[in-house]
């Protein structure tokens, strides 16, 4: 994973100008979101998705979600009010909900000022070795989610260091899950980071 410390300024950036940080949130519920992203990965490999299948959905004007099957396909929308206009749809599929999972902790790191600790922590997991190893699929995201609940404990504990450590040790994971199934972590980053900045305001009007 590339320049997280510039990766955690976009990220926090552009959920700023979202309209998620007119009010704070507890560290618990910003941890609780993360856990969401990993969820909906394993939500995606129960359904059959493979691990690096990408695929696009977008609104269509007269059949609502239309889901496309080409990457690379882009598809008019909005041409019933403002004139035939062409955007990519959203990116879906379980890379999509890996990068999710980072741009989170981005978020995260940006809102407590982590974006340098985070890098250089993420920096001293390289070449542990696979700590995965007979791992599913599936295993390897409780691994996730374990060391997510733990950043969560640190940070009641006002550990923060630990807190941080904890969150790089997730971004470390994701990578290595990522480099195992064939995902280019990298460009799902940015790609989602891209789509996030040309949604609504709260994302629709959601609440947390």
């Amino acid at each position: 994973m590339k320049n997280i410390a510039a990766l955690v300024k976009e990220a926090h950036q552009n959920a700023v100008n979202k309209g998620w940080w007119t009010e704070d949130r507890t560290y618990g519920e910003l941890i609780a979101l993360v856990h969401s992203e990993v969820s909906e990965a394993l939500e995606d490999y129960r359904n059959g998705r493979k691990p690096n299948a990408v695929w696009y959905e977008y609104q269509d004007a007269t059949h609502g979600k239309v889901k496309s099957s080409e990457p690379e396909e882009w598809v008019v929308v909005n041409n019933y009010t403002q004139g035939k206009r062409l955007e990519k749809g959203k990116p879906c599929g379980i890379p999509s909900e890996l990068a999710d999972v980072c741009i989170r902790i981005f978020d995260i790191a940006g809102r407590y000022g982590w974006g340098d600790e985070l890098e250089k922590q993420n920096s001293a997991f390289q070449g542990v070795g696979d700590q995965y190893k007979g791992f599913s699929f599936a295993e390897k995201l409780t691994c996730v989610h374990s060391d997510l609940s733990q950043s969560y404990l640190q940070h009641r504990q006002v550990n923060m260091k630990n807190a941080v450590y904890c969150l790089a040790g997730v971004l470390y994971s994701i990578g290595f899950i990522a480099e195992e199934h064939g995902i280019d972590l990298d460009q799902a980053i940015a790609e989602k980071i891209s789509y996030n900045a040309t949604r609504p305001q709260r994302h629709g009007g959601k609440t947390l």
